[in-house]
């Protein structure tokens, strides 16, 4: 995992917002901040726990881009607190 994924965006909360499906189907959860991430459940508890795990492998998949493409630039990064 690379350092976004263990620092910046993993450190944050993220909203999931629930949508009623029109046909009575599973309930639907997403992230409105990482486009793409969707996930489903029977229950409003398996629906939670699914989207955390689509978070996080987003989160996942998204640090390893931004590791390589660190790499090929050359771009460098430094941390900022406030």
């Amino acid at each position: 995992m690379g350092r976004a994924y263990n620092g910046l965006f993993a450190r944050r909360p993220y909203a999931i917002p629930s949508r009623a499906p029109p046909d009575g189907g599973r309930l639907q959860r997403f992230s409105p901040s990482l486009p793409g991430c969707h996930s489903q459940g029977e229950t409003e508890d398996e629906a939670i726990e699914n989207i955390k795990i689509a978070i996080r492998e987003y989160l996942e998949v998204l640090a390893a881009l931004t590791a390589e493409r660190f790499r090929e630039t050359g771009i460098k990064e430094v941390m900022v607190t406030l």
